[in-house]
């Protein structure tokens, strides 16, 4: 994995993602093939137990569909971690996520159905505020207070438009976990 280590921290800082050093095993590298499979890729990792030492190396790690349509990534590799790494730094590569780590954080924008947990959220989040803050002139309301005028506009507007799942139906414990979330960071320290 040392081979791909400056193109995953550069990722890593790209997309706002706990940095991958030296001693990062294959576990600090599944939320990125994590990430893949959230945008349609289909991530398959083999690791084949009849391979011998005289045969091919015997991990596999195979990227296909999603944002690479017809494209594939396919490496077999001495170690689950490289055969990981590889198809991880090769796929931003294809979509241009090393040349320009911004990129994925304006997909990330763009795809709000993209947040699927917590850790999604929190991303989700640090990502807005890095936006307003350096590209406020591509925001239409850049005060909290336009902006939660904005968002209650908003709201009203998407309401009359749940049946056409414009707006994902939320039962009454998921609104009332979006009033907390809004309200807390008014006392949190």
């Amino acid at each position: 994995m040392t081979r791909y280590l400056p193109s995953l921290q550069r990722l890593a800082l790209g997309l706002g993602m706990p940095s991958i050093d030296a001693s990062s095993g294959v576990d600090a590298l599944l939320p990125y093939l994590e990430l893949m499979r959230s945008e349609g890729a289909v991530v398959v990792l083999k690791l084949d137990g009849q391979r011998g030492p005289a045969d091919t190396p015997p991990y596999t790690a195979v990227v296909s569909a999603g944002k690479l349509g017809d494209d594939f990534l396919r490496i077999d590799a001495a170690s689950l971690a490289d055969a990981a790494a590889h198809v991880i730094v090769n796929h931003a590569r294809l979509l241009g996520l090393l040349e320009c780590p911004r990129k994925r954080r304006d997909v990330m924008l763009m795809k709000p159905d993209a947040v699927k947990s917590s850790q999604d959220a929190i991303r989700f989040l640090r990502v807005l505020k890095e936006e307003i803050e350096n590209r406020p002139s591509e925001w239409a309301h850049t005060s909290l207070t336009e902006y939660l005028d904005a968002m209650a506009a908003w709201l009203e507007d998407a309401a009359g438009r749940e049946q056409a799942a414009y707006v994902a139906p939320l039962d009454e414990k998921s609104w009332q976990a979006f009033a907390d979330m809004l309200i807390a960071p008014k006392y949190y320290e």
